[in-house]
């Protein structure tokens, strides 16, 4: 069961415009088989040039009564993007050839309900211009490792 919700809030930072976009991700509890509520916030621009770096900040809340003590956060880059770091530094980083992005792993979270975790991540644009990338945003439990719940956010490449 997949929930979906899209809010867009703009802002000027430093001449740039940034995009604040909102979803929900719902993981299933390992225990009770409820359905686990995340709130999934991402800021940052929504326009890059190629070899252009972005930083962008991932929101993660618990919006549930669920307790889960082994969550996995993926962030699944776009394609013709690269890494170029994150804090906290994830758990596990895995390059993939190119044109596919790079997969940072964030292993072993521990959530309770209104819990709140941020993420920093900056990336470059390595690829194609005039082009709409999406960088994905999952959740998961290692024991159902096929089984990844995701939201994407947009970023446009620049003619």
């Amino acid at each position: 069961m997949f929930h979906y919700l899209l809010t867009l809030v703009f802002a000027i930072s430093i001449g740039k415009v940034w995009a604040g976009t909102s979803g929900a991700i719902s993981i299933p509890d390992p225990k009770t088989g409820e359905w686990c509520l995340f709130g999934v916030e991402h800021l940052g621009p929504r326009k890059l040039s190629v070899g252009e770096t972005g930083k962008y900040v991932v929101r993660l809340e618990n919006r549930s009564a669920c307790t889960l003590k082994h969550l996995r956060m993926l962030d699944k880059f776009p394609k013709d993007t690269d890494f170029k770091r994150a804090d906290p530094q994830p758990s596990k980083i895995r390059n993939r050839r190119f044109p596919h992005g790079p997969i940072l792993y964030w292993n072993q979270l521990k959530s309770r309900p209104g819990d709140i975790k941020t993420f920093e991540v900056e990336l470059q644009v390595t690829g194609a211009r005039n082009q709409i990338l999406k960088n994905r945003i999952c959740l998961s439990l290692p024991r159902d490792a096929e089984e990844v719940y995701c939201h994407y956010f947009k970023i446009r490449v620049l003619p």
